[in-house]
């Protein structure tokens, strides 16, 4: 009962303004809502933008040319560099135990601050060459304590940050967040979740965040979008039954006289698919309820067909219909072949 309340709790105060997070002061609640970050629900909604995957890290030498890769090293040298008065970079000489790599940083002077001769980094980004290095261009750079051996193994988020709030800075927030509000009720029943193989909502929001393998963050991206469909799904639903429950819907007559005398002096026998889409349409116009009802196929499939008998169905209900066609020249043909038909 007790975990029941703090689930029912935990859910409500999501819509807490998210200076109730740990670490988050009014100047970075004021940071945050510059990102559009405004209550609990935004910040766990903040979802990383991609993932440094140290699970997988290449040395200098064994990264490829024209491949994506993360390498882990040590700062020989750094240089704030201004090729032209607007234009600054920043070039780093990264070195590991294998070769010497060359990470180039347009217009982010910041890093020279930051950053510094021995530091351990890691680099994600794709491999170039070019005057004798291994270079990378604008990659994200990571700053690891210690050796960074610690970080070998890990998947490390990157999450949308700002001038203020630096990535490392929201994901500490973030994993505040995580623990000050999970868990959540799940809106997935469990047959529902079983059925799909689906996550559970608080494991999803976790491995989302802080996944302990690639994988792991797919199935809980699956999980949130399976989520996230429904949810528009079940509201298009409920917006559709209250649009239907305005209106006293027509039902129509489809075994009329015209029905009748249009299949007997159509001009040839409907394909099986014309005669079920026929049948399924005059249905639905028969049913108690407003129908909608899109047919698809190819030109010369024999759709003006199927919309004759719809207009003969309206005809015998006494009730008018209208045709619509996207061009004046198939709205002249659509008239002939109609016509033919009707007269």
């Amino acid at each position: 009962m007790e975990a029941g309340v703090d689930r029912l709790n935990h859910t409500l105060s999501l819509s807490d303004p998210v200076t109730r997070v740990r670490l988050v002061s009014p100047a970075r609640a004021a940071a945050l809502e510059g990102m559009g970050i405004r209550t609990v629900r935004d910040l766990i909604a903040s979802y990383p933008r991609r993932y440094l995957d140290l699970s997988a890290v290449e040395t200098v030498v064994s990264g490829h040319i024209g491949q994506s890769c993360t390498i882990i090293g040590t700062i020989y040298d750094i240089k704030l560099k201004r090729p032209k008065p607007r234009l600054s970079l920043v070039e780093i000489t990264l070195m590991d135990e294998t070769g010497t790599l060359i990470v180039t940083a347009f217009r982010q002077p910041w890093l020279a601050d930051k950053l510094s001769c021995g530091m351990h980094i890691a680099v994600a980004g794709e491999l170039e060459f070019s005057y004798g290095f291994k270079r990378m261009t604008n990659p994200f750079i990571e700053q690891l304590e210690g050796t960074g051996e610690d970080f070998r193994g890990r998947i490390i988020p990157v999450h949308p940050a700002c001038e203020k709030i630096s990535a490392a800075l929201m994901r500490t927030i973030i994993a505040n967040a995580l623990a000050q509000y999970l868990p959540v009720y799940d809106p997935l029943p469990p047959e529902t979740r079983v059925r799909y193989r689906l996550m559970s909502r608080n494991e999803a929001l976790s491995c989302i965040h802080f996944p302990t393998s690639m994988r792991e963050a797919e199935e809980a991206k699956r999980r949130l979008i399976y989520e996230e469909l429904l949810s528009l799904e079940l509201l298009l639903m409920h917006e559709a039954r209250t649009r239907d429950a305005a209106f006293a819907p027509r039902v129509h007559v489809t075994d009329g006289p015209l029905i009748t005398r249009l299949r007997e002096t159509c001009p040839f026998t409907p394909t099986g698919d014309q005669t079920k889409a026929i049948e399924e349409i005059l249905a639905g116009m028969a049913a108690s309820r407003r129908m909608n009802h899109l047919l698809l196929g190819d030109v010369g499939t024999g759709k003006t067909l199927v919309a004759a008998f719809a207009l003969a169905a309206a005809a015998d209900t006494a009730t008018q219909a209208v045709l619509l066609a996207p061009t004046e020249i198939l709205a002249v043909q659509h008239e002939r072949t109609l016509c033919g038909l009707f007269a």
